[in-house]
């Protein structure tokens, strides 16, 4: 219907001849709000709630809301501002009517001068757009800056993890490190052990076949012999010289310790230590010496 006015009187003679409005509910539920239920993005089936909401249950904000809507979707169909306009002129008219003369006559002064718009269909669509475009820019803020959020964290997560694995081998690093410079001393400790362990049984032969050391009877050991017993020692840890190479080795070593009279344990275990050659004498001690000759 183009006239409103027929319609008030088609909704006034309805409810005379029902007053509970079931039929009204019946209808109203099971048609106009299932159609915008299915139909979200439909202008007349906005447009028809909208009139259920105004008309039957005179729910001006809901119907507002839908008429908003209707205009959004569908702003070039011709009626829906006029319904919006009749809807909110009707409003006016019970708003106005329940006010005072004073506050009556104000409202007044403030539509004419232009500062009263809640009544104007098209003043509030205005707005509504506005509204609609800044929740719309705020949206679009609001996912733009947790995209960024979330880039932001995954680098500072991939910073972390990267960090977190390159501390982690560098302590594997230095740990496998420590172990083998462990291992390397504890190897030079056993192989110095087992160095000193050989001489200290040489020099303990040569006390042994020494006749004034069986007479003697000194069960204590001795770590010191006189220099003119060294062809002797050398002798004694079985280190298969010649003649001429036990004379090199002894004199070797009086060059290197000129006013020595006695020979030691660790005399000769530095002695040793110092001579390559020497050291690939005893395969036992010092096989790596055995293997880098080879």
């Amino acid at each position: 219907e183009e006239d409103t006015s027929v319609v008030e009187e088609m909704i006034l003679r309805g409810k005379i001849a029902d007053p509970t409005l079931v039929k009204y509910k019946v209808a109203f539920l099971g048609f106009f709000r299932q159609a915008i239920l299915q139909n979200p993005l439909d202008a007349e089936a906005h447009i028809n709630y909208a009139a259920c909401v105004q008309w039957l249950f005179e729910q001006y904000e809901e119907a507002t809301a839908h008429y908003l809507q209707a205009l959004a979707l569908a702003p070039q169909r011709k009626g829906t501002i006029e319904l919006f306009q009749n809807m909110l002129d009707h409003k006016r008219r019970i708003e106005r009517a329940m006010l005072t003369p004073r506050s009556r006559k104000a409202l007044t002064k403030m539509e004419d001068a232009g500062e009263e718009e809640q009544f104007d269909a098209f003043a509030q669509f205005r707005r509504w757009q506005a509204k609609q475009a800044e929740e719309e820019d705020r949206a679009r803020r609001m996912i733009l800056e947790a995209e960024q959020d979330f880039a932001i964290r995954q680098t500072a997560a991939r910073k972390i993890q990267a960090r977190y694995r390159r501390r982690n081998a560098m302590r594997k690093v230095t740990r496998l490190r420590l172990e083998y410079k462990l291992a390397a001393v504890r190897a030079e400790e056993a192989q110095q052990q087992a160095l000193y362990d050989r001489i200290t049984v040489a020099f303990e032969d040569i006390l042994s076949s020494s006749t004034k050391k069986k007479k003697q009877g000194d069960p204590g050991p001795v770590f010191s012999l006189p220099v003119a017993q060294l062809d002797a020692i050398f002798i004694s840890l079985k280190m298969e010289f010649t003649e001429a190479q036990l004379n090199a080795v002894s004199a070797k070593f009086r060059k290197d310790h000129p006013k020595v009279k006695h020979v030691n344990v660790m005399d000769i275990c530095r002695f040793i230590q110092a001579q390559p050659l020497l050291q690939e004498r005893l395969p036992t001690i010092f096989p790596s010496a055995v293997s880098d000759s080879s």
